[in-house]
């Protein structure tokens, strides 16, 4: 992977393709991408103020300490497949029907996000949060490690496999024999 220098700060970008770029505190401020994705790429502790975010794809790439709360949310549409997302936060976000297929979530926060019809098939998670977030019809087909208490979220017709689903019941404080 080769360190791409060049600044993005406040450009447009349309219809392109990053690949096996490495953006290492890079200033995305006031950036707009539109229909862009990311491959194979390594994004950490990017500056994200005002960047919008249009129809963005990541596919196997690794993103770490992403303020993405940050972005401009006009228009905001991202999905991850085959990611690593370490330390990223989500927060206050409105990803209804994003996707998160196939990825690695490790720390990360979504406190009181929209993900509405969001889709973590096959996701893995450590240590992430999930707090007073919409997860109506979310799903979570073959995903584990998720820690969500459904007092404090929105869960109706969320999908969720077995066994892993019984996680949902270690905030209810009862006991199952």
């Amino acid at each position: 992977m080769s360190q791409d220098k060049r600044s993005f700060k406040g450009s447009s970008l349309s219809d392109t393709i990053f690949k096996g770029s490495v953006f290492l505190e890079e200033d995305f401020r006031n950036t707009h991408f539109s229909s862009c994705t990311f491959q194979q790429c390594q994004l950490s502790q990017i500056y994200l103020e005002s960047c919008r975010m249009h129809q963005v794809l990541f596919q196997d790439c690794k993103l770490s300490g992403l303020k993405f709360y940050q972005l401009d949310p006009m228009l905001l549409s991202m999905n991850f497949q085959r990611c690593v997302l370490i330390g990223c936060n989500f927060s206050h976000l409105k990803l209804s029907n994003s996707a998160f297929v196939e990825c690695k979530i490790d720390s990360c926060d979504f406190v009181e996000t929209d993900l509405h019809g969001a889709n973590f098939e096959q996701t893995v998670f450590k240590e992430t949060r999930f707090h007073q977030c919409d997860l109506r019809k979310a799903n979570f087909s073959q995903a584990i490690g998720y820690n969500i208490d459904p007092l404090t979220n929105k869960l109706k017709k969320a999908i969720f496999s077995v066994p892993e689903v019984m996680n949902l019941l270690l905030h209810l404080d009862i006991i199952i024999r």
